[in-house]
C-alpha cells in the first residue's frame, strides 16, 4: 500500500490488527497498533477492544493492563466494554481478586459495570462452587442497578446444578 503512495488511515490499521488477531498473531497485532501510533494514526475504541480482547483470549493479562494504561495516557476515553473485557479475562484465568481490582478501578472512574461485567463473575463463581457469594454478585448487580438477564440466571441454574443443589435450579 505505502509502496503505491498510500498512507494507511485507522480502518486499514483495525482491518489488519484483526486479521493478525484472528489467525493467532497476538503480538505482532499489539506491535501494530504501536507502529500506528507512532506514525500519528490514531486509533479508536472499537482498534483497543480488538487488540484488549485478543491478549485477554491469549490469557496475557499483563501485556493487557499495559494496553489499557497506554490507551488512557493517549488521551483514548475509558469505556466500560475496555475494562469489562479485562474483568472476563481475569475471571477465565481464575484470578478473580484482580478482576474485583479491576472492576473497582473502572467504578473510580466512573464507568459502570454492565450485564456483561457482572456475567463474568458469576460465571466465574459458580465455576468455583461458590454459590453464596454468586448470589451475592448478583444482589449486588440488582442494587446498581443493573438487572440480571436470562444469562445471568442460567449460569446460575448450572452453577447449582454443578453443586448439586438441585432445590436450588428453580
Amino acid at each position: 500500500m505505502e509502496a503505491y503512495g498510500f498512507a494507511p488511515d485507522r480502518f486499514t490499521y483495525t482491518t489488519r490488527m484483526d486479521g493478525l488477531f484472528k489467525s493467532g498473531n497476538v503480538d505482532t497485532s499489539v506491535a501494530l497498533s504501536e507502529e500506528a501510533r507512532r506514525k500519528g494514526v490514531h486509533i479508536h475504541d472499537y482498534t483497543c477492544s480488538i487488540l484488549l480482547n485478543a491478549l485477554c483470549k491469549k490469557g496475557d493479562m499483563e501485556k493487557a493492563e499495559e494496553a489499557l494504561r497506554k490507551f488512557l495516557e493517549y488521551g483514548i476515553t475509558p469505556e466500560t466494554a475496555f475494562f469489562t473485557t479485562i474483568v472476563t479475562g481475569y475471571c477465565q484465568i481464575g484470578d478473580i481478586n484482580k478482576a474485583y481490582m479491576t472492576s473497582e478501578k473502572m467504578e473510580a472512574l466512573g464507568l459502570r459495570p454492565n450485564n456483561v461485567t457482572y456475567n463474568s463473575f458469576v460465571k466465574k463463581l459458580c465455576e468455583m462452587r461458590n454459590m453464596v457469594e454468586a448470589e451475592e454478585c448478583i444482589k449486588k448487580m440488582v442494587e446498581k442497578g443493573v438487572p440480571p438477564n436470562v444469562q445471568t440466571y442460567n449460569t446460575l441454574i448450572n452453577g447449582y446444578g454443578q453443586s448439586c443443589l438441585f432445590d436450588r435450579c428453580f
